[in-house]
């Protein structure tokens, strides 16, 4: 992102210095005494123009390589969102079978007992529940 917003600065430089040195060229143009320097100013103006095109390009790739990354980023936190609540509600439903099998009186009978065993007979709850 940072080098994003340095590039489109450098970009906004870039075509800032390219029309200032046209309105530089034109200036000379009008005016005879600079008519010798104005191949060079032609050159100058083309150089800055194909800096503008290259930071141009440049600052474009960057932006839709940050899109690109944005967009799986997206996909991927959605992806482990859907996991997750996958993930949730399997275990309820796995919670909910527990409760359904502890539901049964033969199970509720079996861990009264087992507890009152535990409760009552401390020493002889290891010998029947081990």
């Amino acid at each position: 992102m940072a080098n994003r917003n340095k590039l489109i600065a450098a970009k906004d430089a870039a075509a800032a210095s390219v029309i200032k040195k046209r309105e530089a060229l034109e200036k000379a143009r009008g005016d005879a005494k600079k008519a010798s320097k104005i191949p060079a100013m032609e050159a100058e103006v083309e150089e800055a123009e194909a800096t503008e095109r290259r930071l141009t390009q440049e600052a474009e790739d960057c932006t839709a390589q940050l899109k690109q990354e944005f967009e799986r980023f997206d996909e991927d936190k959605v992806a482990d969102f859907q996991r997750s609540a996958a993930d949730f509600v399997n275990s309820m439903v796995q919670s909910q079978k527990k409760v359904c099998r502890m539901a049964r009186p033969a199970t509720w009978r079996a861990a009264i007992v087992r507890t009152l065993t535990v409760v009552l007979f401390p020493r002889t709850a290891d010998y029947f529940f081990a």
